[in-house]
Parts: structure tokens; C-alpha cells; sequence
């Protein structure tokens, strides 16, 4: 192994002066310069490092070093590096296992043996659970207080039975014995008879002719209507439009437009004279046409007008009140 040491050489020269072996960074080296040094085993003497160069630096160069104790080494790298790839392989190629050679059942634990046993029932049921014969027995079952017995559900099959065909032969009655208290206000037997009593007097009266209904208070009362009122006959009706106001107590008027009429006649209503159709407006009647009956009062005027010249006549007959 080198040994590295740092030699210090002593400047030329008396002491005291200046140290001609240093000099500024970057410069040319002094003659005396400090320098680092080792010991060349192969030959025993100083030799100095290699200086730097431009182009790589100063190096330092390791020629030997005693490893550590357990210190790794580079055959054992290799082996290493061989089983690594090996894994590496293992864990890509879908082969890999973890094999278990033995391991201690714990206590209690299913053996092989016993899941053979279980599996071999398990098909047994479950080809009894799909082949229809499955059944659940009970051999006994202690019934709470009060419960029902075969006994009584018998009995009381035979009683339902009873009640249903007495639900459908029609001769079902409901009995209530003893007295059954009314309600406040209910009718009795008595109430009932005194009803019937008057309801067929009712009826009697209200087929014999004899009913009469009695009004309190004023009645007013109106005149019946007088068929025999005003009539205005052969009217004549021109091109230029004509009126006649309904006299008083007028209820009504019946008019008719003359069959040998020439032209159509119009027709309409208001409550003045004052002119309101034309040859073209109002409400048209042909010849030999009536209005049977229109109610119209006083203070009314019918109006007509001819939609064309020629001979044309209406008769008006007006309804009054007597």
C-alpha cells in the first residue's frame, strides 16, 4: 500500500527571508514549491503525485486497499448478480410458486380427511334438496299456554261449516233477546202508525179533487191577454221605410207580408221612429211569410221597408191587455 505524507522542503538559503516555495495561485511554481509526495513501495523512494494537467485534474491513484471485515467482494457480486436474474425471471414468466413443505395445524383445525367427510354429505343434501323427497319431521314440539289444539279446530270447523250454510239457504235471522233501549229521538211502533194514518189522508185529498192550497199575503194578479185586439190592415210598404207604434197595453203583434206581393220585404224593432233598415239591412220576410207571434209592449215601433218598388201590403194584428 502507498503511503501518502506531505513533504515540506526546506528553502534555500539562510531562515528569516522570504518563502521563495510559495507563490500566488495560477503562477509558474517556484523551484522550492511545497509538495505532496508518497513513498513508492515497489522502489522505496519520495516520488510525487502526478500534477494536474488541462485536461484532467489532479488523481489520485489507489493501487491496493485491504477490505473490512465481511467486506463484499467481487465474486460474490457475481453470484449475486446471477441469482437476482434468476428471480427476475421467475416472477415474469408465470411459474412462480410459494411452496410450503410442511406447516403445524393449529389446534382444532380442518384436516383433508374431515372436508372429505363434509363434501360427501354436503352432495348428499343437496341432491335431497332438488329431488322432491325432502322433508322436515318434528318429532315433538311443547305448544305455549293457550294455544290451539287439533281438538278445537275440528270443533271449530264443524261450527264455521254451520254458519256458512246458514249464510246461503236464506233462512239466517238475527234473534235480539231481551229489550233493546232506542236511541233519544228514535220513532216507535206507536209514532209509525200515527204516520201511515196521516200519509193516507194525504193521499185520499190529493186524488179526490177536494185539495186546496191557501196563500197568505197579497197576490198580485194580471188581466189575461185580449185576442181580440188593434189590427192595422193593408199596410202598404215602399222603397221609403215605414213604422207603426204598438198601442197601449200591447202585449204582442202577429204580422204576415201579403202573398201578391211584387219584392221582399225588411223588417225590425225599435223604441223610436226614427228610421233604422234600408233595402239591404233589417230582418227579411218574402211574400206570404207571417211572424206568428212576437211580444212586444207599448212604447215599441215595428219597422218595414220594401227592397225593391212594386205593389207590396203587411197586416199587423197587435195583442192587448184588456
Amino acid at each position: 500500500m502507498a503511503q501518502v505524507f506531505f513533504a515540506n522542503y526546506p528553502v534555500s538559503g539562510s531562515a528569516g527571508g522570504s518563502n521563495p516555495s510559495v507563490g500566488p495561485t495560477g503562477a509558474t511554481a517556484p523551484g522550492d514549491a511545497t509538495e505532496v509526495g508518497f513513498i513508492d513501495q515497489s522502489t522505496g523512494f519520495l516520488a510525487p503525485f502526478s500534477g494536474p494537467t488541462a485536461a484532467s485534474g489532479p488523481n489520485v491513484v489507489v493501487t491496493s486497499s485491504a477490505l473490512p471485515t465481511g467486506g463484499a467482494t467481487a465474486a460474490n457480486q457475481v453470484t449475486q448478480e446471477t441469482t437476482l436474474t434468476a428471480i427476475q425471471a421467475n416472477q415474469t414468466n408465470g411459474t412462480q410458486h410459494t411452496i410450503v413443505d410442511s406447516s403445524a395445524l393449529p389446534t382444532g383445525a380442518a384436516t383433508a380427511a374431515n372436508q372429505t367427510t363434509q363434501e360427501t354429505t354436503l352432495t348428499a343434501i343437496q341432491a335431497n334438496q332438488t329431488n322432491g323427497t325432502q322433508v322436515t319431521t318434528v318429532s315433538s314440539s311443547a305448544l305455549p299456554t293457550g294455544a290451539a289444539t287439533a281438538a278445537n279446530q275440528t270443533t271449530q270447523e264443524t261450527t264455521l261449516t254451520a254458519i256458512q250454510a246458514n249464510q246461503t239457504n236464506s233462512t239466517q235471522n238475527t234473534n235480539i233477546v231481551g229489550t233493546v233501549p232506542l236511541p233519544t229521538g228514535a220513532s216507535t211502533s206507536a209514532l209509525q202508525t200515527m204516520g201511515n194514518t196521516s200519509l193516507s189522508s194525504i193521499l185520499a185529498n190529493q186524488t179526490n179533487g177536494t185539495q186546496v192550497t191557501t196563500v197568505s199575503g197579497t197576490v198580485t194578479t194580471s188581466t189575461p191577454a185580449n185576442a181580440n185586439g188593434t189590427f192595422s190592415g193593408s199596410i202598404t210598404v215602399t222603397t221609403t221605410e215605414g213604422s207603426t207604434a204598438a198601442p197601449a197595453n200591447a202585449v204582442g203583434v202577429v204580422f204576415e207580408a201579403e202573398s201578391t206581393n211584387a219584392v221582399n220585404i225588411r223588417w225590425g224593432v225599435s223604441n223610436s221612429g226614427t228610421a233604422i233598415l234600408s233595402t239591404s239591412s233589417g230582418v227579411l220576410m218574402e211574400p206570404g211569410r207571417s211572424i206568428d207571434f212576437l211580444p212586444i209592449g207599448t212604447g215599441t215601433f215595428l219597422h218595414y221597408i220594401a227592397t225593391a218598388a212594386g205593389a207590396n201590403v203587411i197586416d199587423i194584428q197587435w195583442i192587448l191587455r184588456v
